[in-house]
C-alpha cells in the first residue's frame, strides 16, 4: 500500500513515515504544499495524509484540486486546528477523515487502516485477503498457504499483498515498481526480479500448484 505524506515539519514527517514504513506502507513524503500537489496528482496512492497549515499551497487548496480532478483517494487532513468548524470544513470539502495534532502513533494507524479498509471493500473483506489455498491478514501482516505460516521480507509481503488485491487480472512490472517503491529507496534493475523469485520460493516452492506466474513481456499475475 503507497501513501503521500505531506507534512511541513520535518521531524514529525519523518517520524510518522518510519512508523508508516514499519507497518509495510509504501511512504511518500512532501515537505511544502505544491511538492504534495505535485505527487497527488501525477502519481497513484491508497491514501493521503495531508497537513492544513504548509507553506505554499494549504491543505485545503490542494484538497479542492485533488478532488476537482476526481480523485477519489481517501484522505486524512491532519492539523493543529481542532476546531469543530474546522473538522466540519474539511470532511465538507471532501476529507475522508480529520486528526487534531497533537495524536497518537496508533490512532494515525489505525485510522489510516480503516480508510484504507473502507476505500477497497470489495478486495478487503474482513481484511483476509484469500486466493486458493493462500491467505493474508492485511492487519497481522501474517501469510499463510495450506494452515503453514509463511514469513516474508517486507518488500515480499508488500509484493504479494498487491498481487492479491489485484488478482484476475496481470500486473505490470512498471505498476509494481511505482507502486511499491518510493524515489528514497535505492533500486537496480533487477530489484523487483530478484524479490519476486525470493517470494515464489517461499510461496510455491514444494508445492505442485504454482500460484505466482511471470506473463512474459507484461508482468506477473496470481494463478493463470
Amino acid at each position: 500500500m503507497k501513501i503521500l505524506l505531506v507534512e511541513d515539519e520535518v521531524d514529525l514527517c519523518d517520524l510518522i513515515a518510519e512508523i508508516l514504513t514499519d507497518k509495510y506502507y509504501s511512504v511518500v513524503k512532501a515537505n511544502d504544499g505544491e511538492t504534495g500537489l505535485y505527487y497527488a496528482i501525477n502519481e497513484e496512492f491508497d491514501a493521503i495524509i495531508l497537513d492544513v497549515m504548509l507553506p505554499q499551497l494549504n491543505g485545503w487548496e490542494i484538497l479542492d484540486r485533488i478532488r476537482k480532478k476526481g480523485n477519489n483517494v481517501p484522505i486524512l487532513m491532519l492539523t493543529a486546528l481542532g476546531d469543530v468548524e474546522f473538522r466540519v470544513k474539511g470532511l465538507n470539502k471532501g476529507a475522508d477523515d480529520y486528526l487534531p495534532k497533537p495524536f497518537d502513533m496508533k490512532e494515525l494507524i489505525a485510522r489510516v487502516d480503516a480508510l484504507i479498509r473502507r476505500s477497497n471493500q470489495n478486495a478487503l473483506q474482513n481484511s483476509v485477503l484469500t486466493y486458493e489455498d493462500l491467505e493474508l491478514n492485511m492487519f497481522s501482516k501474517t501469510v499463510i498457504r495450506s494452515g503453514e505460516k509463511i514469513d516474508l521480507t517486507k518488500k515480499e509481503y508488500q509484493i504479494l499483498e498487491y498481487l492479491m488485491i489485484n488478482q484476475g487480472k496481470v500486473v505490470t512490472k512498471e505498476e509494481l515498481e511505482d507502486h511499491l517503491w518510493t524515489e528514497e529507496e535505492q533500486f537496480w534493475s533487477d530489484v523487483l526480479r530478484t524479490h519476486i523469485k525470493n517470494l515464489r520460493k517461499k510461496i510455491d516452492g514444494g508445492k505442485s500448484r504454482k500460484l505466482i506466474n511471470t506473463i512474459r513481456g507484461i508482468g506477473y499475475a496470481l494463478g493463470n
